[in-house]
């Protein structure tokens, strides 16, 4: 979970680095997060990117965490849906880190719609964004949390792939759309 909040605007090796970091200063637990200076949580997690922000945001949602986790059984007993409400109003989390938590440390089928999957869709000839593209995608694939994973991390894999180095002369998508 701490790993969506820092990944915004960043690589995740530099994600996992700030979190081998914050272990390396006893920080381990979100708990331990709402505790911490903000000093320290920004040494920490410098290597993102935006370490003030983060640490603003971290630390919120640190706190809202500890919050839900004092409920019984929140995490087991509530919808997905109001759980996503719930994570976004938390400050500085936004509907793709909702949907990263949801899906991947929450085992909860939330679709992630990052700038990958809008991307490949759009060269697709999917016209659709955000919303109404999770809406989509979750209407006409596998209700299964492990699938959503799986679906997800193809779409970044092709992402990197091509869409980070610009190769879109050798997209299987494009070149499928030019012949047809």
């Amino acid at each position: 979970m701490a790993g969506s909040v820092l990944t915004p605007q960043t690589k995740w090796q530099n994600v996992l680095k700030a979190l081998n970091n914050l272990k390396s200063s006893g920080i381990y637990t979100f708990e331990d997060i709402a505790k911490a200076p903000d000093g320290t949580i920004q040494e920490c997690i410098r290597c993102t990117g935006f370490y003030r922000m983060k640490t603003e945001r971290l630390k919120a949602f640190a706190g809202f965490f500890c919050e839900k986790s004092s409920l019984p059984e929140y995490w087991e007993r509530e919808d997905t849906e109001a759980i996503r409400r719930d994570l976004l109003s938390v400050k500085g989390v936004g509907k793709e880190t909702a949907d990263s938590i949801l899906c991947y440390a929450l085992a909860r089928n939330s679709f992630v719609i990052d700038s990958y999957t809008e991307k490949i869709c759009q060269c697709a000839g999917i016209p659709l964004k955000k919303d109404d593209l999770k809406e989509a995608v979750e209407r006409v694939i596998p209700q299964d949390n492990s699938f959503y994973k799986k679906f997800h991390g193809w779409f970044v894999e092709y992402g990197k792939k091509y869409c980070n180095e610009r190769k879109c002369e050798n997209c299987a998508i494009l070149n499928l759309k030019r012949q047809g």
